[in-house]
């Protein structure tokens, strides 16, 4: 019968602490996109009946009260465009 080597020991125990810490990111990932799905979720759900034509389409009235996103979304649109471009 065979006694159990320093080295096989020493390489169950990596194994292990390997699996565990695997096992750890995985649930940490988890944990996260949960937590992240959660709260876009309810950001969807309670924004959406803000949500109109005129949110998107009216300027700005007194700075950041009220108004829409106009200036906003062009602006977003030039980035992207830009980005786009240069990525070329």
């Amino acid at each position: 019968m065979k006694q159990p080597t320093a080295r096989s020991t020493t390489q169950s125990t990596r194994r292990l602490i390997d699996r565990l810490l695997a096992v750890l990111a995985i649930g940490g990932t988890l944990f996260a996109l949960f937590i992240i799905a959660t709260v876009a979720g309810l950001v969807i759900v309670r924004g959406f009946p803000a949500l109109s034509w005129h949110f998107f389409t009216e300027q700005v009235r007194s700075v950041g009260a009220e108004g829409g996103i106009v200036y906003q979304l062009v602006g977003t649109l030039i980035l992207m465009v830009t980005a786009a471009t240069l990525s070329l």
